[in-house]
């Protein structure tokens, strides 16, 4: 290897370090399971009005409150203390008469004059089946305009027959219930199971792993007298949209019936849906009535990742192929040909990896698959010179679609010292003749390189800029 490439491939090793280090704080942030949902806002008090501003996953015309879910709202206030805030979730009065519901939301402790957190925890809210409520803000006991809608979806607890909500087998620490939560989900099978009970209340769920191509299956927990009155109703988008009715099929099994009821009171119910589009999957339990009318209970929803064919991605690669530049230099009497300008091997390429092996859920970590499964064929073309480059070969995932490293064939247009002429680099220049015949021809070399997820380089590219502009304003 010349000089030159050694420079060069020692130069390409560094900047992949330095993307490394880049990289690692969003790998190392990364995490399949969310342990809660977190809203943030901003209310700005301007005069006597307040209003939201810079709103992420809270939503002031719609939200969503359910039985398993733990929602913290972070509020950052401007012009107005934080410590002063305090916020009321009032809900419509039940259809059966009596007070409406009103839950006093003090902030957690921690906070400031500029941020405050509420926990809006579906436990700790009146069952009220797919009601709207309001939340409302005071500012040191006087009340707002700053005000937002909240779906309350908590169901009722059991009525009619055995408590059928806790399972011999359930899990009772933390680490089991992680292991348990785990275990609802079958990646070799592709399927996801929820338990729920007979009103709706969603007992178990598996973590944020679902994709489009899952299963998913309902089990039922509750009496069996209420099983055989029990659908189950697509609500989101799905590919098949339809109602399923729950068959009773009352089967007993120590991992999900109660120790202390009697197993002849408690069975469960199984259904299965399938096809769910991507984005928010949405089911939803009722009541079937003597009339053939059906009531709604509850429902819940849950995220549905989108499988990929391929992924797009951009970075450097350091290839053995270079175009030149001929010129020709004085020794005696002679002009003697010469290299005048070599072009760096140094190219950034974007890229196309082909997903051979299946389509992939890129949100989902992969654990246990075999090296070969992790080889995929890529192309790629070059930033500067498009048409002139291209880049063939195979690319291996190293941090599940993140980060590749890649190597093959570079094919490109260069230039060379034509050969009919009969010339070479070192070939002294016939008297007469002033420049070097050259012609351009096609040729191939190897080539590697690193790249990184276009999704993973926008966000380091965003970050690199937002810190290069704070550091032009601190000097």
């Amino acid at each position: 290897m010349s000089d030159t490439n050694s420079l060069i491939l020692a130069f390409t090793m560094k900047k992949t370090y330095k993307i490394f280090l880049c990289l690692a704080p969003l790998l190392v942030g990364a995490s399949p399971v969310k342990a809660q949902v977190v809203w943030k806002t901003t209310i700005k008090k301007t005069g006597d009005s307040y209003k939201f501003l810079n709103n992420a996953g809270f939503d002031p015309a719609r939200n969503k409150i359910g039985n398993t879910d733990k929602q913290v709202l972070e509020v950052t206030c401007e012009g107005l203390n934080c410590d002063k805030l305090t916020a009321q979730l009032k809900g419509s009065a039940p259809a059966g008469g009596g007070s409406p519901m009103v839950v006093q939301l003090a902030p957690a402790s921690g906070a400031t004059g500029a941020t405050a957190r509420f926990e809006l925890s579906g436990a700790t809210i009146d069952p009220m089946p797919a009601r709207q409520a309001t939340l409302l803000f005071f500012d040191n006991g006087t009340p707002t305009d700053a005000k937002a809608s909240v779906e309350i979806n908590v169901a009722p607890p059991e009525t009619g027959g055995a408590d059928c909500d806790v399972a011999a087998g359930d899990p009772a620490t933390d680490a089991e219930k992680v292991a348990f939560a785990k275990a609802l989900y079958d990646d070799a099978n592709n399927t996801a199971t929820f338990i729920v009970s007979h009103t709706g209340n969603v007992l178990y769920r598996p973590g944020d792993v679902i994709d489009e191509d899952d299963k998913i299956v309902i089990v039922v927990r509750g009496p069996r007298t209420e099983l055989d009155k029990l659908l189950v109703q697509r609500k989101s988008a799905f590919r098949d949209v339809g109602v399923y009715r729950v068959v009773g099929e009352g089967t007993n099994t120590d991992a999900f019936i109660r120790k202390a009821a009697k197993v002849s009171d408690c069975g469960l119910a199984r259904v299965e849906l399938a096809d769910f589009a991507p984005g928010r999957g949405q089911v939803q339990l009722s009541r079937l009535g003597t009339n053939g009318v059906s009531t709604p209970l509850s429902d819940f929803d849950f995220g549905v990742h989108p499988l990929y064919q391929g992924a797009l991605s951009f970075g450097p690669v350091c290839s053995w192929l270079t175009d030149r530049s001929f010129g020709t230099v004085a020794k005696g009497a002679d002009n003697v040909i010469t290299v005048t300008e070599q072009a760096p091997q140094l190219h950034y390429v974007f890229s196309y990896t082909h997903y051979i092996w299946g389509r992939r859920d890129v949100e989902k970590r992969r654990t246990g698959v075999p090296l070969y499964q992790r080889l995929y064929p890529t192309f790629g073309l070059s930033v500067e010179n498009t048409l002139k480059n291209a880049y063939v070969g195979a690319t291996y995932d190293v941090f599940g679609s993140l980060f590749y490293l890649t190597a093959g064939c570079h094919v490109g247009r260069v230039t060379v010292v034509d050969p009919s002429s009969g010339l070479g680099i070192g070939s002294v220049l016939p008297a007469g003749v002033s420049t070097v015949p050259t012609r351009t021809e096609t040729q191939s070399d190897w080539y590697v390189g690193v790249s990184l997820d276009l999704r993973a380089a926008a966000k380091l590219f965003a970050a690199l800029g937002s810190g290069a502009a704070s550091g032009a304003a601190s000097r």
